[in-house]
This record gives structure tokens, C-alpha cells and sequence, in this order.
């Protein structure tokens, strides 16, 4: 008997653990996406395009909660979701943003082509030096909490004392005490 009920409760935790990943899960993160430049929104058994202020190509979003989330796309399209509708935010570039990670609502990156950083810090966006003059194609936490920044070429980036820097690529092969090119 001990066994079965062992048994029934290892069955009853898969379950719970898979169905907390279907697509239809009640996060707020899993029911959104973006397809062909649009913003999608997922609504009982379907994906429907959500009305926006653009007709600009979306190229990512973050949604922390179902009323806060961010999205970005070409010539420096900013939108904020506040819970009902995606509004227009002006930031002080023209280059196509790539991607956008929030930490929190008081704090996140967005990036983009000729090394667009763009931080939140809760009130507003405001850019940031980037040592690079390339696109910058994903902006992600690492398991250390540290933010990362990687560009189209695959040089990453990490904030020290506030300054982006490149990140040293780990075990690069080398000839002679030179790095191969």
C-alpha cells in the first residue's frame, strides 16, 4: 500500500509539472509571442493578434506580469504593456532594437543594431556606452545574476562597476602564445 500511494504521488507530481508547461498555462510569460513581426496574445484555444500602436516589425517582448511588459522592434519602436493595451514610448534612438529583458519593473535592458543599449531603471530608458559598433542580438540573466549582452558575431558582453565590457571567450585555442583568428 505504502508503494502505491509513493507511486500515485510521483504520477500526481509529473502531471502537475507538465501541465504548469503547456502552452496554455496561466503565466503571463507563456501567453504571449511574437509571429511575423506581431504581437500575439494567446486566448483559450488560440493565438490572436493584439492591436498596436505600430505597424512597425516587433522583433521581442518581456511580460513579467499580466499588466507590465515591454517590446521592442525596428527603427527604436518601444511598447509598454499596462494590462489593456500596448502604448508608444520615445527613446532617443533610430536603430532597430532586438531584443529586451526585464529583471524586474524597475529595472531592464533592451538592445539593438550599432550597439544599442538601452536600461530601465523604472521611470525611463536611458542608453549606455557599449564598447561595440555591431548589432546586439540577446540580452539574458546568467544563473549568477549578472546580465549578458551577446552581439550578432557571438561576442558577449558583462556590466562591471557600470561599464559594459567584452567578456573573454574561455578556452580559445592558441598557437604559440597568440589567440587563433
Amino acid at each position: 500500500m505504502k508503494k502505491l500511494l509513493i507511486s500515485f504521488l510521483i504520477l500526481l507530481a509529473t502531471i502537475i509539472a507538465v501541465w504548469a508547461q503547456a502552452p496554455n498555462a496561466s503565466s503571463s510569460k507563456n501567453n504571449w509571442r511574437i509571429k511575423d513581426g506581431k504581437i500575439q496574445r494567446f486566448f483559450g484555444e488560440n493565438w490572436e493578434n493584439v492591436e498596436l500602436p505600430t505597424t512597425l516589425p516587433i522583433t521581442a517582448l518581456d511580460v513579467l506580469t499580466d499588466d507590465y511588459g515591454w517590446a521592442v522592434g525596428h527603427n527604436a519602436t518601444l511598447l509598454r504593456w499596462d494590462g489593456e493595451r500596448w502604448s508608444d514610448v520615445l527613446v532617443f534612438t533610430n536603430e532597430n532594437l532586438t531584443a529586451v529583458y526585464l529583471a524586474n519593473a524597475q529595472e531592464g535592458w533592451a538592445v539593438g543594431n550599432q550597439g544599442t543599449i538601452l536600461h530601465w531603471n523604472g521611470t525611463s530608458w536611458n542608453p549606455e556606452a557599449c564598447p561595440l559598433t555591431e548589432a546586439l542580438v540577446i540580452v539574458k540573466p546568467l544563473a549568477t545574476g549578472v546580465v549578458q549582452i551577446t552581439s550578432q558575431s557571438g561576442i558577449t558582453l558583462v556590466q562591471e562597476m557600470g561599464v559594459w565590457k567584452i567578456q573573454p571567450v574561455a578556452n580559445q585555442p592558441t598557437m604559440a602564445g597568440k589567440q587563433i583568428e
